[in-house]
Formats: C-alpha cells, sequence, structure tokens
C-alpha cells in the first residue's frame, strides 16, 4: 500500500533528479552570472588525478596555497626558487585558467631568517624581497 509519505517522497525524488542530472560546472555556472570562480591549490595536490582533473572544470583562477609565501620563494637570504609557482602556472595555462598571486609576507608563513633579521634590524627592504 502507497502511503502519502511515500507519494510525496517519490514525487520530490522525481522533481530533484534533474538537479542531481545536472552536469553544469561550477566554472560555467559562475560564469553564467558573470562571476569569476576559482580555488586555492597547492602542486602536492595535483598528484590525485581526480583532483587535477577536477579543479580546470571547476575553477577558472587558480590561487596558490603555499607555493608563493616567502618561505618557500625564499627559503634562505637571496635564494629564490620559484619552481613551485612555475608548476602551477603551467598548470594554469595548460588548462586556460588565470592565475592571481598570494601575499609574499603572511603572518605565519615566513622563513625562520627572516623572522630572526626582523628581530635584530629595522631595514624595511626585508620586507620588499
Amino acid at each position: 500500500m502507497i502511503t502519502r509519505r511515500m507519494a510525496l517522497i517519490s514525487g520530490a525524488a522525481a522533481l530533484a533528479a534533474p538537479v542531481f542530472a545536472q552536469t553544469s560546472s561550477l566554472r560555467a555556472l559562475a560564469a553564467d552570472k558573470g562571476i569569476l570562480f576559482g580555488s586555492a591549490a597547492a602542486t602536492y595536490e595535483f598528484k590525485d588525478a581526480d583532483f587535477a582533473a577536477l579543479l580546470p572544470r571547476d575553477a577558472a583562477i587558480l590561487v596558490p596555497e603555499y607555493e608563493m609565501k616567502r618561505d618557500v620563494v625564499e627559503p634562505s637570504p637571496g635564494v629564490y626558487d620559484f619552481s613551485g609557482c612555475d608548476a602551477l602556472m603551467d598548470f594554469a595555462q595548460k588548462h586556460g585558467m588565470r592565475m592571481r598571486g598570494h601575499p609574499l609576507v603572511w603572518h605565519e608563513r615566513n622563513p625562520p631568517w627572516l623572522e630572526d633579521a626582523v628581530r635584530t634590524r629595522r631595514d624595511p627592504r626585508l620586507l620588499t624581497g
């Protein structure tokens, strides 16, 4: 015997099915509204094939999670490493994504040498690279 509750649940499921079957990406849905939708990501996440496939499908802009932080970019005074930034830029270009930078100076991601130097010297150039 079909109860009113079962009929209501069946009807709701039938009405909701097209919503769940929707194949538009977040990127496309946002673009339709004039919104640039993106995500932060780190290079280690690209080792996950599902993530690496999903990110460009759903995001139009990529923001580096760690690769542009000072402790990664300048691990030692005057020694620069942009390989992580370059890998993210390559990924973004390959998938037609935009990319924007991220703060060079961040309260939790400064290299130890910078923390020590700021305490001992008052040199504004320490904060400009």
